[in-house]
């Protein structure tokens, strides 16, 4: 059994010493228990933080964890204050962390301690169990994000867009290893593990586009908007996002590849990038089957989906494992909306205790890229065609040669949606057997997307 390094905070003393892999799951799923002794907050991928809180955690512990300089030391305390209840936080010291983490969450560099903040003070309810604790500062995020939406966030990585999206940024080249070793528990034949360059820097969202996002680029574009129906079923569209993503906060589902683009695009033009800079045919009504990328669209710095290596790359925050957090499947519920039980032969009912439907984008834990969803609530489209990896053979992320977009040629999509089990719900899963289906024309009540752009590295 492998050990981990651990540092222990007791009484304000720090230990050094290890841990087995099965205790920090322990603990990491016991986070905190009214009445425990110390507060436990575990990162499996790197230096682990077990930070003592006594009966009340108080202002000293706070700055002290606030102020680590280690990014994941940051994340993992700030996830952890979750699982306090008034009782575990007395007034003073949660003033301080709500001043301390709210000028964090405009000036920390750090798109995954960004992140953390944000679910920590903006959410106060996971689905329909509510928090233990609700911080209240939903507005003052908001506050912060329309302040530097559009602004250029060299000094940091991350960015807010002028659409109010959030953006991780990750700096290129990077280089990983794409796919999945033989023996990963749920592993698909397509998922070949092999080595990838990354030659670009890139941003990638950190949720899924909203049903409040997608419908503002509907409104602004009416000739969109009148395209984007079933021509022999009219209503249902507007039926299947009543029944699985009901929210504004949602992700918006049931679009095509095509109208995927469209909205890059749009977001393009909204960010006062010029045409040229655009990665899609600039004309809507040119998105369509038959269009044709630009030979340099990886190049360019408009809007666009995430190729596979990107997305996967972003999935994995810098993790080997099956997921992001580690290999097993207990903890996934702290990440992911999935099925625990699901249908396995068609006809068969869903387990009345999984999931029924999406939720809005952000309410469970982000990863440490900052990225919220990743597995599970929708699949996301993504920019690649359909193939198969090069077993064992290194390559490059680059310009497909293969430019024209056809309706007989699949697309990829990644990451699992909220029907699916947990052999989905890995950094590696590209669809399986039924990869060679997700044609580009199609609606899935399901599917979804995130957005992502290349971006001229500042730094």
């Amino acid at each position: 059994m492998a050990s981990w390094p651990v540092r222990v905070f007791v009484q304000g003393i720090e230990y050094d010493c290890t841990m087995k892999l099965d205790n920090l799951r322990q603990a990491h799923l016991r986070a905190w228990a009214p009445g425990a002794s110390w507060l436990a907050t575990v990162l499996v991928t790197g230096m682990v933080v077990v930070a003592q809180g006594g009966a009340a955690i108080t202002v000293e512990t706070i700055g002290q964890r606030l102020s680590d300089p280690s990014a994941s030391a940051r994340r993992t305390f700030i996830l952890s204050l979750a699982d306090l209840g008034e009782e575990d936080l007395p007034d003073a010291a949660r003033t301080f962390a709500t001043r301390r983490l709210l000028r964090m969450y405009r000036q920390d560099p750090d798109p995954g301690t960004h992140s953390a903040i944000g679910w920590l003070l903006g959410r106060d309810r996971q689905g329909e169990r509510r928090r233990a604790l609700d911080w209240g500062q939903a507005e003052a995020l908001g506050r912060i994000d329309r302040d530097l939406a559009g602004r250029s966030g060299a000094e940091r990585d991350w960015f807010v867009t002028s659409t109010g999206q959030t953006m991780a940024v990750v700096r290129g080249p990077v280089e990983f290893m794409m796919g999945s070793p033989p023996d990963e528990a749920g592993r698909t034949a397509d998922e070949a593990r092999h080595r990838v360059r990354i030659p670009r820097s890139f941003a990638i969202a950190t949720t899924e586009v909203t049903v409040a996002q997608f419908q503002q680029f509907l409104e602004a574009n009416p000739d969109v908007k009148a395209q984007h129906t079933r021509l022999d079923n009219p209503g249902q569209i507007a039926a299947a996002l009543q029944r699985f993503s009901p929210d504004d906060d949602g992700p918006r589902t049931m679009m095509t590849w095509y109208e995927a683009a469209m909205y890059c695009n749009w977001l393009s033009r909204q960010a006062g990038l010029p045409e040229s800079e655009w990665v899609y045919p600039t004309g809507f009504h040119e998105i369509a089957d038959g269009m044709v990328l630009p030979d340099d669209h990886l190049h360019r710095l408009g809007y666009r989906l995430p190729t596979e290596a990107e997305w996967e790359y972003a999935a994995r925050a810098g993790a080997g494992t099956a997921r992001f957090y580690g290999e097993s499947e207990n903890g996934l519920d702290q990440f992911a909306w999935y099925a625990k039980n699901p249908i396995r032969r068609k006809g068969d009912l869903p387990d009345p205790a999984d999931p029924q439907r999406t939720w809005p984008v952000g309410q469970l834990k982000p990863n440490g890229l900052g990225l919220f969803d990743v597995y599970g609530n929708v699949w996301e489209w993504v920019h690649d065609r359909a193939r198969d990896y090069s077993t064992g053979v290194a390559r490059v992320d680059a310009e497909d040669p293969v430019l024209v977009v056809s309706d007989e040629v699949a697309r990829t999509r990644r990451g699992g949606s909220f029907p699916y089990g947990a052999d989905v719900m890995r950094s590696a899963h590209r669809g399986g057997a039924s990869r060679q289906t997700y044609f580009p024309s199609q609606r899935r009540d399901t599917v979804g997307f995130r957005v992502a752009r290349t971006i001229v590295d500042a730094h």
